[in-house]
């Protein structure tokens, strides 16, 4: 059976007196230590003895919507942590370990109904993690978005002078890109193909494979704060939060290291993402044929920033191939100059992407 995302816990006491929200906290952490720990063998088994992929994608959004504990995990409920409190919300810390010596916080969020207290997630947040929610109101803060507002219409301006830093450098990059046309056109070719075809399997999903990814989705969404600058209809913020998503763990992080090993990596790491991600996208259709449009202009836009990343890897490395070591100088240099390529395509496709996503909210 699916494990339910949201753990309902028992807030009458047999004397008509509600729960506190700290006895409903752990009786929150108790109930998800309770739970089976995921057993990836006994899915594939499941899969090879000809087991219902319908079957098997809803033990998998169970256990991506609402992860249970490690095997060892051991919680000290008797140090307890208010750790955030708003209205109607409430997020109690527990430290947490295994024999293994992995260290852990387990965090209990709660929302108020009526006059009870009920958990909507209970889960690990990984030593460190604190700092990526720093992070997040680092990017999303009004100075963070005046900013990029500033930084886009700078690149802009720039990008109208003939005679620009920025001008002359994407016009070099462009001529790299002319000369190696071959592994620029494999690379959209892959990116896209890759894209099409994690699009067109999601078409075929039974719905609790759509509700799987769309859980993983979401929440990887909501932990990344990219749920609250939708929410919030603050077009400059939202536009900050994806350019800086996309640029930094998209373009930098996961296409620009990648491809710097040697090009490679980039199209393996890459390939297997673009496909995933796209599976969603198909599984819910991109919509009326105006929605359908703007996002196809959208992805297009987007996947040609990382797929022209990738190509710089490949031209590195067709570089390499052709002058030796002696040309490792000039095959990073066609590499480094596909990023402020990617930053302006990025950029541009922030703004696009928040525009359309507040008007259609």
């Amino acid at each position: 059976m699916r494990r339910t995302f949201l753990l309902c816990i028992t807030l009458c006491l047999g004397s008509g007196v509600a729960q506190a929200p700290e006895a409903a906290a752990d009786a929150a952490v108790s109930d998800w230590l309770s739970q089976e720990p995921f057993d990836a063998r006994s899915v594939q088994q499941q899969l090879l003895a000809g087991g219902s992929v319908e079957d098997v994608c809803t033990e998998l959004g169970g256990f991506l919507s609402a992860p249970p504990p490690p095997r060892d995990l051991e919680v000290n409920l008797a140090d307890q942590q208010l750790t955030r409190e708003e209205d109607e919300l409430l997020v109690y810390s527990y430290p947490a370990g295994t024999d293994s010596g992995f260290l852990s916080i387990v965090e209990v969020q709660l929302s108020r109904a009526e006059d009870s207290w009920e958990a909507e997630r209970v889960g690990l947040r990984q030593a460190g993690t604190g700092g990526v929610e720093a992070m997040t109101r680092t990017v999303q803060s009004p100075v963070s978005y005046i900013l990029f507002s500033l930084f886009s219409l700078g690149l802009l301006l720039l990008s109208l002078r003939p005679s620009s830093v920025l001008r002359r450098t994407l016009y070099e990059a462009w001529g790299y890109l002319k000369e190696h046309r071959g592994a620029a056109l494999f690379s959209l070719a892959f990116f896209y193909g890759s894209f099409v075809g994690g699009y067109t399997t999601g078409t075929t999903l039974p719905a609790a494979c759509g509700q799987a990814l769309q859980d993983y989705l979401v929440q990887s969404l909501d932990s990344l704060g990219i749920l609250d600058a939708v929410i919030s209809n603050n077009t400059p913020r939202l536009a900050t939060a994806i350019f800086f998503q996309n640029f930094t763990f998209g373009a930098f992080f996961t296409t620009f290291v990648p491809a710097a090993l040697l090009a490679v990596p980039a199209f393996l790491f890459n390939g297997p993402r673009l496909f995933f991600l796209a599976m969603f996208i198909g599984e819910r259709g991109l919509g009326d044929p105006v929605s359908a449009t703007l996002s196809i202009i959208l992805y297009v836009v987007e996947l040609a920033a990382y797929a022209l990343v990738a190509a710089g890897g490949a031209m590195m490395l067709v570089t390499l191939v052709r002058e030796g070591f002696g040309g490792l100088g000039k095959g990073y240099r066609k590499l480094l100059l596909m990023l402020p390529v990617a930053l302006v395509i990025l950029a541009i496709g922030a703004w696009y992407e928040a525009v359309i996503i507040h008007l259609a909210s």
